[in-house]
């Protein structure tokens, strides 16, 4: 459906690739031109501006933000392209507008057209989608002696058990609370859809989109997405999160991620469409998104999908990279304005390859850690296949699953609560110090620029949520006004728990951990 266009990495021990530009004398062409050159064309006015207005406003709903941003963006995209749409139309040129960047993709431009182009003042820049290749025999590792098929549903993998996933469940299905439904969206290479373990989280109609061929329903050309999805929320022991919902959309093919097809991957995961595109159903956008994947230091492309996603109360959740042990080696666009998840291994060290911080412009990244060393997981080989995969790739969808756990209790939490409920749960005192520094940080002094605040923990992250809840339920009306501090967990809204009760539950919840630990070591 789009360009063949600059791609972008999977993050399951690969090389970040800088996406560096080769200037020419033109002074809007940002690539050293071919004969033939794929293309996205960038106008203003800038999506931030009708981000920011959006920001400004108040709705009733979640949704009813979200169906105004994206008319906005829409009509922005409408109004300041008509031209290029009329030119490009006139001369039978295949196009794909992208309204919530306010570009163009094209392909196989030649440089008479290029030329043309760039005579046009609506067009601000045009950039060359660059290819980057996945080294293929870094993607994945997968020892074929724990490669498994039909699992015992007891069996809880130890990513799982580590972040003490299934007591943080236990406490809150003990609590009384109504789970929110919680929507789960996934930017990766597929899922495959008849795996035992996803099968039944799908989330049906607007779970899907494909931007390479449209296609009606999930598939999986290369394993990555199925395992990540697995991790999140799958049964059979893998998944953090079974009782969510998943909603995939293909930013990556078989080995490689192309630009333009993460970008259309953003619209649909702001206001969810069917397969063929048609239909936008914005209410049921996803709460939280999985983005194992990334490319490039410093990079901004990302950054309005980013920011529109905050707008609306997506949870931007990215891969750090995997570059390590050499410091500032995070990624893009784990290195911007999202949760950014490095990888540990099972005895709690960083994992050898986890991207390190600080980021380029110095900012304090990766946030967290999460399980991401040979971590076991459906994959798409068979409905009943499972496989080791090891990088940071695998360490996100655990933080994605925790948010996930944590959006059960309250789902109108915002970015800034979940972070302040992750950072002020997670294991630090228990991880295993191999006396290294980057940025004259050492990896014993928290946050550091390895495991960030520390390893999640969803058991010590749910637990004060449930403690702090009030007293009543209100009615939630979208945010006017971004927060920028967490807020005070004594005033939070929710359902509240009595102490007594509050009480009860916690010293329950200690005993099943106490339980399961014991049957672990036995």
């Amino acid at each position: 459906m789009f360009p063949t266009i600059a791609k972008v990495l999977l993050l399951s021990v690969v090389t970040p690739i800088a996406l560096g530009l080769v200037e020419t004398p033109t002074e809007k062409i940002h690539f050293k031109a071919s004969t033939s050159n794929d293309v996205i064309l960038s106008f203003n006015p800038s999506p931030n501006i009708v981000i920011k207005s959006i920001s400004q406003q108040s709705f009733a709903t979640r949704g009813d933000k979200i169906n105004q941003l994206v008319a906005n963006l829409e009509q922005n995209t409408k109004t300041s392209q008509q031209i290029i749409h009329d030119y490009l139309t006139s001369n039978n040129i295949a196009f794909i507008p992208i309204w919530i960047t306010n570009q163009i993709s094209v392909k196989n431009v030649d440089l008479q057209l290029l030329e043309e182009l760039s005579k046009f003042e609506d067009i601000i820049a045009i950039e060359e989608d660059l290819l980057i290749p996945v080294p293929q025999e870094l993607v994945a590792d997968q020892p074929t002696d724990r490669i498994e098929t039909r699992r015992d549903e007891s069996v809880v993998e130890w990513g799982i058990q580590i972040i003490r996933a299934n007591e943080a469940r236990f406490l809150i299905n003990s609590s009384g609370l109504t789970h929110d439904e919680v929507r789960v969206g996934i930017i990766d290479t597929g899922i495959r859809l008849t795996h035992e373990a996803i099968e039944d989280k799908y989330y049906g109609t607007y779970g899907w989109f494909d931007p390479y061929g449209l296609t009606d329903s999930p598939d999986d050309g290369n394993g990555h997405g199925t395992h990540v999805t697995g991790t999140i929320l799958g049964s059979k022991g893998i998944g953090v999160a079974p009782f969510a919902k998943w909603m995939g959309c293909k930013g990556c093919d078989t080995s490689t991620c192309a630009v333009t097809a993460l970008l259309l991957c953003g619209q649909y995961i702001t206001c969810p469409t069917l397969p063929d595109m048609s239909a936008k159903n914005c209410t049921l956008a996803p709460h939280v998104v999985n983005n194992s994947w990334g490319g490039g230091q410093n990079v901004s492309w990302y950054d309005v999908v980013i920011n529109a996603w905050h707008e609306v109360g997506i949870i931007p959740v990215f891969a750090a990279g995997n570059y390590g042990p050499l410091c500032s080696t995070v990624s893009s666009p784990s290195d911007r304005n999202v949760i950014s998840v490095g990888a540990t291994t099972s005895t709690d060290t960083i994992a050898s390859f986890s991207g390190r911080g600080p980021a380029i412009d110095g900012g304090m990244k990766p946030d967290i850690s999460g399980p991401g060393d040979l971590v076991l997981s459906s994959t798409n080989v068979s409905d009943t296949s499972y496989g080791l995969y090891r990088g940071t790739s695998m360490a996100t969808p655990h933080i994605v699953g925790v948010i996930a756990i944590m959006k059960s209790i309250n789902i109108n939490l915002s970015y800034e609560e979940v972070k302040y409920w992750l950072e002020n749960g997670v294991d630090t005192t228990i991880l295993q110090s191999q006396n290294i520094a980057c940025g004259g940080i050492p990896d014993n002094q928290f946050p550091n620029p390895f495991f960030g605040h520390g390893r999640v923990n969803a058991f010590k992250s749910v637990s004060p949520m449930l403690l702090q809840l009030s007293t009543t339920t209100t009615t939630t009306t979208t945010t006017t006004t971004p927060r920028t501090t967490p807020r005070n967990p004594n005033t939070n809204s929710g359902v509240t728990l009595g102490a007594a009760k509050w009480l009860v539950l916690l010293l329950t919840g200690f005993a099943f951990s106490q339980v399961v630990r014991t049957s672990l070591s036995l």
